[in-house]
């Protein structure tokens, strides 16, 4: 009988442990899951703003591009291609730009698309319409971001509205924010 009461003892003993040793365990994988979370949490803090900033500043951009396309096309003229882009592209020094950007073939010149495009547009103080030539290719003189459609370019012009905002002339805070995109720098 002192045989089965010491075996049971050692059983029970035995099984003590395994449960201390599994709310230990349960302790640590606690532990290890609070790291965890608190890493993904760091990470998503750091990461997420700039994500936001980037998809921020090409929506900006799109909606340029978008506002060009909706604008009336003066007569014999034909949309080659569109485009938006967000960066510093043009200038020097830091700051955001955003382009919407056309590629048009038309038979008016350049003056002659300028004037059509700033009476149709409705543009806000910082934003500027240009009109050139397009001779080549590229969109910017020495950036290597290209048109795609271009097989001739005989009478084809780039309207381009651009908005911009530079270092120290932001005047929120969101402008701030979207001014600390890598790519304005």
């Amino acid at each position: 009988m002192v045989c089965i009461i010491m075996k049971a003892a050692s059983l029970c003993s035995v099984q003590l442990s395994l449960i201390v040793n599994f709310f230990e365990i349960c302790e640590e994988v606690e532990a290890m899951k609070k790291g965890k979370v608190i890493f993904v949490v760091c990470i998503f803090l750091v990461v997420l703003p700039y994500l936001l900033i980037h998809f921020t500043n090409n929506h900006i951009a799109k909606e340029l591009e978008k506002q060009l396309l909706r604008c009336p096309l003066p007569p014999d003229t034909e949309i080659i291609e569109s485009t938006s882009v967000a960066g510093k592209m043009v200038g020097n020094g830091n700051g955001m730009q955003w382009f919407g950007i056309l590629l048009v073939k038309s038979d008016m010149d350049e003056d002659q698309l300028s004037e059509w495009y700033h009476q149709k547009l409705n543009t806000d103080v910082n934003a500027d319409i240009d009109v050139f030539m397009q001779d080549s290719p590229h969109v910017f003189e020495y950036i290597n971001i290209l048109f795609q459609n271009t097989s001739d370019f005989d009478r084809c012009y780039q309207i381009r509205l651009s908005g911009n905002l530079a270092v120290g002339t932001e005047s929120s805070f969101i402008e701030e924010l979207l001014n600390s995109d890598l790519r304005g720098h």
